[in-house]
């Protein structure tokens, strides 16, 4: 797994930015802590279901897949896509979907990334 670099939020950026993704450094700002009880928390993540005679199962998530210390792999990544735009008010089509993704896969080198938004419109 890759380590990221981070710094604490509110200061200044650690990274570096190039001319191109290769001559630079990234870096996050740490996440802040979420509070206790906050409803807008993503993580950690609990359940609690009651059924219909009492009983209780619960489970609990430190840390959802897609965080960086648990990351998608390419091919849940792509799924999540597909499931994503399929529930769009406007879906995509299997062809759009197709050139999107090849797009995706070649960003770094677009001429213009307007045309990811003519895929998009």
């Amino acid at each position: 797994m890759t380590e990221f670099k981070t710094y604490p939020e509110g200061t200044p950026f650690t990274g570096s930015i190039g001319r191109t993704a290769s001559s630079s450094e990234p870096a996050w700002p740490v996440a802040p802590k979420p509070r206790a009880g906050d409803p807008n928390s993503l993580t950690p993540v609990e359940v609690e279901i009651i059924t219909h005679d009492g009983a209780r199962h619960r489970a609990a998530l430190a840390t959802v897949l897609g965080n960086p210390t648990k990351p998608l792999t390419p091919e849940a990544h792509l799924a999540k896509l597909r499931g994503n735009a399929a529930a769009a008010l406007k879906p995509l089509t299997p062809v759009a979907m197709q050139h999107l993704i090849a797009m995706i896969d070649r960003l770094e080198t677009l001429p213009d990334v307007t045309e990811l938004a003519e895929v998009l419109a």
